[in-house]
């Protein structure tokens, strides 16, 4: 239980339901609850009463208020009343004071130059856990380039190799009057459906895997969000583009060939 004091309508995590404290409830029987499974196990609702003993004595509060479940952060849950609801003052003080930013150095050195403060800037840890952050998921990043790259090369190594062991019937279709640009048309049309086939399966399976992980994780599955339509579109091009590249650049030699040493070596 934490005594919280503050004329500041912002809190850490947010209401959710009812309201939250304010100056005018110092020494009042109210107190805002958490949610989460202690808050339902005590069916706690707005307007319910909680009864706590402090040293021996029994004191009842009215719920006003219910805060959101906390994720990171200073606030871990507590249930929070205002100052003087125990009509005692609290073990330990914790003040958390919000000033503009030119006069930050003034404010800490004057909150320094009394005995027994310790103050720190939460800006300089907010700095420091958004560089973490962004580092850490800078690794996914990383990661799926990385497998994007790797990707890229197996296919277009797959279309290659394919091209390359289809000489032989480049050279019947050759014999037969095919011209070489009506070939590479057919090879060009063939591998634009195999690149297409692969980018939609692709996506399509990552997406059903990131669905199953959250939906066994978080317990509901996440899809892929509209903004990342266009990228999903654009992975899908690239997979035509890299298809369409790796077939030219292997079937063009194979087609500029002349059909007797083709149909001789094969």
């Amino acid at each position: 239980v934490q005594a919280r004091d503050t004329d500041n309508p912002n809190t850490l995590t947010g209401i959710v339901a009812g309201r939250g404290l304010t100056p005018d409830d110092a020494g009042q029987p109210v107190i805002v609850v958490p949610e989460g499974d202690l808050t339902t196990q005590l069916g706690l609702t707005i307007g319910s009463t909680l009864t706590l003993r402090e040293d021996g004595r029994m004191h009842d509060f009215e719920v006003v208020g219910i805060s959101a479940a906390p994720t990171v952060g200073f606030n871990t849950g507590a249930f929070y009343v205002p100052p003087n609801a125990f009509g005692a003052q609290p073990d330990f003080s914790f003040y958390v004071l919000q000033t503009e930013p030119d006069k930050l150095n003034e404010v800490l050195l004057a909150l320094t130059a009394n005995p027994l403060n310790f103050t720190i800037d939460i800006s300089f840890i907010d700095g420091l856990l958004k560089r973490f952050i962004d580092q850490f998921s800078a690794i996914p990043t990383v990661v799926g380039l990385l497998s994007l790259l790797a990707a890229a090369v197996t296919m277009a190594n797959t279309v290659s190799l394919a091209t390359l062991e289809r000489r032989r019937q480049i050279g019947i279709l050759k014999t037969v009057g095919l011209k070489g640009n009506r070939v590479l048309g057919v090879m060009l049309l063939e591998n634009t459906l195999i690149g297409l086939l692969g980018g939609v399966l692709g996506i399509g399976l990552s997406a059903l895997g990131v669905a199953i992980a959250t939906q066994l994780g978080v317990g509901e599955a996440i899809p892929i969000p509209r903004e990342a339509l266009p990228v999903a579109i654009a992975l899908i091009v690239a997979s035509i583009v890299i298809a369409w590249i790796a077939t030219f650049l292997s079937a063009r030699p194979a087609i500029a060939e002349q059909v007797t040493h083709i149909l001789r070596y094969e």
